[in-house]
């Protein structure tokens, strides 16, 4: 098959797997829009005003499901997979739940790591963030993953104009030294 053709049947499998849940990732996931139909294999039924009033109370269980339901989709199809999160520092309760449910599904038989980064100078010693992080670690054993910390200290000027010296292909310092001191700021 042609890689075309791979694509399109990824997407029908990806499309038949979420069923129902694509209504509630498109909004927050524009982009499936551009592979998976926004209503395919959905029930297109009206909705009652008690049934919307259940939807809006289950709204948060109801997207942490279509997340994990769409993570296994994507990792029947593409495995492993990373999922790298920057700045969890200003991350809500809502949005860490979301990756405790991720982590700790048991059906999905693929590897999936997550990646978090946040700056821990911005983040309190007793906040979500670090509450969320001392949860993972206690849990990780129940649910057999991994968590591993890794600190990293702030790039110095010398190493940001390295990287600006190797990006723009020169050995030039002279030409590269403001540019590098702009970036490091």
């Amino acid at each position: 098959a042609s890689p075309k053709e791979s694509m399109a049947s990824v997407c029908r499998m990806i499309s038949n797997d979420l069923r129902d849940e694509i209504q509630n990732l498109h909004p927050l996931i524009p982009q499936l829009r551009g592979f998976i139909s926004p209503y395919s294999g959905t029930n297109q039924s009206k909705s009652t005003d008690e049934s919307r009033m259940l939807q809006l109370e289950n709204g948060q269980e109801r997207l942490k499901y279509s997340f994990r339901v769409l993570f296994r989709a994507l990792n029947s199809a593409f495995s492993p997979i990373v999922l790298v999160l920057d700045d969890l520092q200003w991350a809500d309760v809502s949005s860490l739940q979301v990756i405790d449910y991720l982590i700790s599904d048991i059906r999905n038989y693929n590897s999936l790591m997550i990646i978090g980064c946040y700056r821990p100078e911005e983040v309190l010693e007793r906040g979500i963030l670090m509450n969320s992080i001392d949860i993972l670690k206690e849990t990780r054993d129940k649910y057999s993953f991994h968590v591993t910390e890794i600190n990293l200290n702030n790039c110095q000027l010398d190493h940001v104009h390295e990287m600006v010296m190797e990006m723009m292909s020169t050995d030039d310092e002279n030409y590269t030294q403001e540019l590098a001191e702009i970036c490091y700021l």
